[in-house]
């Protein structure tokens, strides 16, 4: 059986809940992602900028499409086990892009937050500028990097700073009320919660995200 080199590009465009999302990259590594578009074509144009001859395969990645799927069903999903490649960036950036991951689903960061976890605690605007360079959006959760008094920030992404609130406001309403998965029946979820099993879920969604990580249910 002949293999594929790891040089040749392959791409997928598929359709979410929001619009239709992009992704390319190598056979072991995601190079990178559009974030919904409204349509097929626009996706596409801006998946493929300056890629070279990459092979449209409806199959490529296909397990992170339906993750990504599921997060745009209000799903609470951790893209963290992603392979990918910024070899292409400095070392700066590469820290940069490489810190953003640890920012789990519905937490936020601030610019300077994420300069002092790079040890480079004076860099706050250069974290800016290294992430308005992410070449994948969602794997690399950039949307969640904000600045210190709460604005979201810029947004270099299709959408800017309004997609940006929009996301974040999508990921902080998954958590108000649990979607279990089907083995969990609604009041196995109550107990857990520490509520009532008879009564409403926790407007708050009241203990989910520690629960979600400590049952490993943010993975698809």
């Amino acid at each position: 059986m002949n293999t594929i080199p790891n040089d040749k590009l392959f791409y997928a465009i598929f359709q979410t809940r929001w619009g239709f999302f992009g992704l390319a990259g190598r056979q072991n590594a995601l190079l990178r992602s559009v974030l919904p578009a409204a349509d097929e074509k626009t996706a596409e144009k801006l998946l493929l900028k300056n890629l070279k001859n990459p092979i449209r395969d409806k199959k490529f990645c296909q397990n992170l499409q339906q993750k990504i799927q599921a997060y745009f069903k209000d799903n609470p999903v951790d893209f963290n086990d992603t392979l990918i490649d910024i070899n292409q960036f400095n070392y700066f950036t590469k820290s940069v892009l490489t810190a953003c991951r640890s920012i789990t689903f519905a937490e936020t960061a601030s610019y300077g937050q994420l300069a002092k976890k790079i040890a480079s605690p004076l860099a706050a605007r250069a974290v800016g500028s290294a992430l308005a360079q992410n070449p994948l959006p969602l794997i690399i959760p950039c949307h969640r990097i904000i600045r210190s008094d709460s604005l979201p920030g810029g947004f270099s992404a299709p959408g800017g700073t309004n997609l940006k609130s929009k996301l974040l406001n999508h990921e902080s309403t998954c958590l108000v009320v649990p979607k279990a998965p089907n083995f969990y029946p609604p009041f196995v979820w109550r107990i857990m919660l520490g509520v009532d099993p008879a009564g409403p879920p926790p407007a708050d969604g009241r203990g989910y995200k520690r629960l979600s990580k400590d049952l490993n249910l943010c993975t698809f």
